[in-house]
């Protein structure tokens, strides 16, 4: 074939024809092609398919965000589950930058088991925060007068204060509260380091 040939005189090479193809253009070969033999060659062309661009990823738009907290809301209600406000947002921008096509997932990296872990830190701070504010503020306590005893509501903190106390309550909180000492492992010990010393009277 000649280079100003048409795309009609060309053929498509596979494993299954590619030798008999070789041997029967090779019978076309005349005298005075052989006697150039040198000079012969075949002509291949290798043809690439363009493989199909991938969806591209999208802006996070205040649409699409809207759009994919709808899709989450739905598969928290398919799955039984309830995401925090940090993880909530976040899976919700991370959905509205995929395709058009993508189902809504959890994706599992570690942005977002961090915004997991720093929602499960605020729901315990928020629970602390409530139980802080479920012990009462003022207790009564009893003062004598004139001889009686009278019952008197006074403010906790303050009188905390007053008598050098510190502001929380020490048998319910505070850093010693769910300390649990370790207790010893061994039987008790001979102290020879003492043995020849002088018996106290």
């Amino acid at each position: 074939m000649r280079s100003s040939d048409t795309q009609a005189k060309y053929i498509e090479l596979t494993s299954d024809n590619f030798l008999t193809t070789l041997q029967y253009r090779w019978k076309l070969l005349t005298t005075d092609d052989l006697r150039h033999i040198g000079d012969f060659r075949f002509d291949a062309f290798l043809y690439v398919k363009r493989a199909a661009q991938p969806e591209q990823f999208h802006r996070a738009t205040a649409r699409r965000i809207a759009d994919a907290r709808v899709q989450r809301i739905a598969y928290e209600t398919a799955n039984a589950v309830q995401f925090g406000a940090i993880t909530s947002h976040h899976l919700d921008v991370v959905h509205a930058r995929r395709p058009e096509s993508t189902p809504f997932e959890v994706p599992e990296d570690n942005t977002t088991a961090q915004a997991m872990e720093l929602d499960r830190q605020r729901e315990a701070l928020q629970q602390q925060e409530a139980n802080e504010q479920a012990i009462p503020d003022t207790a009564i306590v009893s003062i004598r007068v004139n001889g009686l005893w009278m019952p008197l509501e006074v403010d906790i903190l303050s009188l905390r204060r007053a008598l050098r106390l510190t502001d929380h309550d020490l048998f319910s909180r505070g850093i010693y509260h769910e300390f649990t000492p370790t207790q010893p492992t061994n039987g008790m010990m001979n102290d020879e380091d003492h043995a020849d010393d002088e018996p106290m009277s």
